[in-house]
Order: C-alpha cells, then sequence, then structure tokens
C-alpha cells in the first residue's frame, strides 16, 4: 500500500447519503488527495488518539535540561476505575490491568508474574520519591 502525507489540509467534507467523512488537501509533491473514512471509524480514531496521548511524552513540553526518566507532560491517566486480576491458564499465569474498562479509551494489559512485581516495585520507587509533593488538583 503506498504511503501518502497530506501536508496542506484544503478542507473536510461529510457524506451523509455514504455515511462517509473526506479529508482533502495536497501531499508533498503537490498532488490533490482526498481520504475517504466511514463515519463509524471516527469513534476509532478519537480512542487511537487518546491512547497514543496517554502514553506519549510530549516531546515539545520537556525542559531541555530534563533527564531520560523525567517528563512535564504526560496525560493523567485516572485509575479510580482501574481493575487488576489475575488470569489463568490459558491466558496466564499472569497479572490483568484494565483502565478505562467499558469505554472506547479501554487500555488492558497482562503482565508475566515476574514483569508485575518489576513494575510494582519501579512505582513504588518512583511514587516513594514524590509522596511530600503536592500532586495537582486534577490528581487528588
Amino acid at each position: 500500500m503506498p504511503k501518502v502525507k497530506l501536508t496542506t489540509l484544503a478542507g473536510i467534507k461529510t457524506n451523509a447519503a455514504e455515511q462517509a467523512f473526506s479529508v482533502f488537501g495536497r501531499d508533498s509533491a503537490g498532488r490533490d488527495i482526498e481520504v475517504e473514512f466511514p463515519l463509524s471509524i471516527l469513534t476509532r480514531l478519537v480512542a487511537e488518539a487518546k491512547r497514543a496521548s496517554l502514553l506519549t511524552p510530549r516531546k515539545t513540553s520537556l525542559p531541555a535540561n530534563a533527564k531520560a526518566d523525567e517528563w512535564s507532560e504526560v496525560q493523567a491517566l485516572d485509575v479510580r476505575d482501574a481493575a487488576v486480576g489475575t488470569l489463568m491458564p490459558p491466558a496466564g499465569p499472569a497479572v490483568g490491568m484494565v483502565f478505562d474498562r467499558g469505554r472506547d479509551t479501554e487500555l488492558a494489559f497482562r503482565l508475566p508474574p515476574k514483569t508485575a512485581i518489576e513494575l510494582a516495585k519501579l512505582l513504588i520507587a518512583e511514587g516513594e520519591k514524590l509522596k511530600d509533593e503536592t500532586p495537582p488538583p486534577s490528581l487528588r
């Protein structure tokens, strides 16, 4: 499948009769391009974009002197509705974690037991470093 990069956005249109959404513009070679999606795909695109924003530190917000393990801005993950449980064979033995359960943005992880223990140690160590800091209101 050829890969084309849309460099200039000329417009967006919705075709209700065909239940389609189109984006059109020009590529880097100046050719006119139109990409059409079924309207039903938009919820998936939104969910994938939200997942990416949750998991990706925003490079533009990192201070120049930031260490590799310091991020200045990453989307907060609400763990109040998170679920953690045990998966037994054939899927396990493993530890399962689900965030945003039942929503379009649901994230699910299956971790081998040793990996879950290592992750717990890393989370505890980072939490200990920051335990006396006041969290912003959005994380309380």
